[in-house]
């Protein structure tokens, strides 16, 4: 008898359950074909995991993103809450928020699921994975929006409550096949969202939004320290993004033409809402700003991820158009209220979030909505439109609700914001256990222009080549210096 070492093997699903039985053959001709055959699962398990693998790259986009927008005295801090984001996240994840996004086969609520508490029932270790990674996404969002004056102990609390409450609801009202908004099972307001417009974004940016609004503005003048570094983070979150929408197919088998067809959606929508981003900047604010078309590059990746699968093309520029739109009016209305969002992560994930699920009733196309399910939804536009729009204001309300009770709760009891001092001088040395000599890498230089400027530093007004006095001073001088910054 053939060695079983040499032995071709699959791994299959044994019927009716989620559980994976090895099957070997002496004969290499044979196929085993249970609903798929073998070699076409564990492709699809391939591009899940690379697809998963890549939205968990995002996180590294965020935290460049975010380590450029905010002061160079604060970059420690929002490298620690994005590396705590998804730690603390994978946890919770398995913990609190998995058991609720699905239920039993005679599981009816539709509003929340129960059950397969830690995978216990499921060992459904795949879609775990693929769903945790975009958890962890959601709620480093909101990181971004309260960045440079929140307390570690208020991020462990948002955290914490987004992943374990906020979002695995609406992931369940939309996406598990039993909530109230979920698409393709016969529900009246079926929902289409494809890859998390509303899902992760909206729940991410609204919750930045009320996290920014009872938090207040930042002290002193906020400048971002690396535009750099923002640039890189944009080019990253995009190239994820292509996990992230194109991952959603969550199959390879029979799915490709599809997510071939996403991914031109998704880079179309992009680049048409970060040069309508950056041409609006040149007529408002009179330059070519890189800022703006980094976010308006973000802002039509998010206007299009609910979309992405129903539009042709020439719907996928316009939904970017429009992003860029949106995302530039919301950013511009947020100063006008005095809300601080270092990150334009409102204007970026909530406000175009909520356009995005719109967009799906003005540029899904019928064919493509009834080829990927959806029952209600081909009806007519009205039927559409009244599901978007319900869908996408229920996910506001619901976001604004629960994130609006935890920011506040922290608030009254004094945890949300740092103390004065502590923001004046940054956060940095709290995240470095050097001392001494070798913490001078990590003695910021003031951002703020709130120190006054040695005369050491000073340059002589009577010098028109600018040299300053730094050469000509004391080593008194120069130990003052290297004291105020």
């Amino acid at each position: 008898m053939q060695d079983i070492d040499t032995m071709p093997c699959y791994n299959l699903l044994a019927e009716g359950t989620k559980d994976r039985v090895r099957v070997c053959t002496e004969d290499a001709g044979f196929e085993l074909i249970l609903g798929k055959n073998a070699a076409s699962l564990e492709v699809d398990y391939v591009w899940i995991l690379m697809c998963a693998f890549l939205v968990m790259l995002m996180q590294l986009g965020f935290t460049l993103l975010e380590a450029g927008a905010v002061r160079y005295k604060n970059t420690l801090n929002i490298m620690f809450k994005n590396l705590t984001d998804f730690c603390l996240g994978a946890i919770v994840w398995y913990l609190f928020g998995w058991p609720l996004t699905a239920g039993p086969d005679d599981w009816d609520n539709e509003f929340m699921g129960s059950g397969d508490m830690v995978l216990e029932d499921s060992k459904d270790y795949l879609n775990w994975f693929f769903s945790m990674v975009f958890a962890a996404t959601a709620a480093t969002i909101v990181s971004g929006a309260v960045a440079e004056r929140t307390t570690l102990q208020a991020y462990m609390a948002y955290s914490f409550v987004l992943t374990a409450w906020i979002y695995p609801i609406v992931v369940y009202w939309v996406w598990s096949g039993k909530g109230v908004f979920s698409g393709g099972v016969g529900k009246d307001y079926e929902v289409i969202d494809f890859a998390g417009s509303g899902v992760v974004h909206m729940v991410g940016g609204f919750s930045g939004l009320m996290g920014a609004l009872i938090i207040g503005p930042r002290n002193g003048r906020p400048v971002p320290h690396s535009v750099s570094f923002q640039v890189m983070g944009v080019f990253i979150l995009f190239f994820g993004w292509f996990g992230f929408n194109c991952g959603s197919t969550l199959s390879a088998q029979g799915n490709m033409v599809l997510a071939s067809r996403v991914a031109m959606t998704t880079t179309l929508s992009a680049c048409s809402s970060g040069l309508t981003s950056v041409l609006i900047a040149k007529l408002v604010e009179g330059a070519f700003d890189v800022e703006r078309m980094g976010n308006g590059i973000l802002a039509g990746l998010v206007g299009i991820t609910a979309g992405c699968h129903v539009v042709e093309p020439w719907g996928a520029i316009l939904v970017g158009f429009l992003s860029g739109m949106v995302f530039f009016g919301a950013s511009k209305l947020m100063v006008f209220l005095g809300i601080d969002d270092p990150l334009d992560a409102f204007a970026v994930h909530g406000a175009t979030g909520f356009w995005g699920v719109l967009a799906c009733a003005f540029f899904g196309t019928k064919d493509f909505i009834v080829e990927t399910g959806y029952t209600e939804a081909p009806d007519s536009f009205g039927k559409r439109f009244r599901n978007q729009f319900t869908g996408a204001l229920t996910i506001a309300v619901w976001t604004i609700a629960n994130s609006g009770a935890l920011f506040g709760v922290l608030h009254l009891t004094g945890n949300l914001r740092i103390s004065e001092e502590m923001e004046k001088s940054g956060m940095n040395i709290k995240h470095s256990s050097r001392a001494g000599t070798s913490m001078d890498p990590w003695q910021f230089r003031n951002s703020d222009g709130e120190m006054e400027i040695p005369d050491s530093l000073k340059r002589d007004p009577e010098d028109p080549n600018g040299s300053s006095n730094v050469e000509m001073g004391s080593a008194e001088d120069s130990d003052k210096a290297k004291a105020a910054e």
